[in-house]
């Protein structure tokens, strides 16, 4: 799975939550990996304060849906 692999490398040091397709109702584009991330780190859709980084047009999709840079 996705989570031993981000074990494997040492990023999960890095990350404080990760959202798997399992964690939410629709996954991206839909916004809500992006809401559930928040709602775990208890932040709201704030583009001043929130960046969602990703490699692929479903992520743009996913973080314009969610309100966040």
């Amino acid at each position: 799975a996705w989570e031993m692999g981000i074990a494997l490398y040492g990023l999960d040091a890095y990350l404080d939550v990760l959202i798997g397709l399992d964690d939410v109702p629709a996954p991206k584009p839909a916004p809500d990996p992006v809401w559930t991330a928040l709602a775990v780190l208890g932040l709201n859709p704030d583009p001043q304060r929130v960046a969602y980084v990703g490699d692929a047009v479903s992520d743009m999709a996913c973080a314009q849906a969610a309100v966040v840079a």
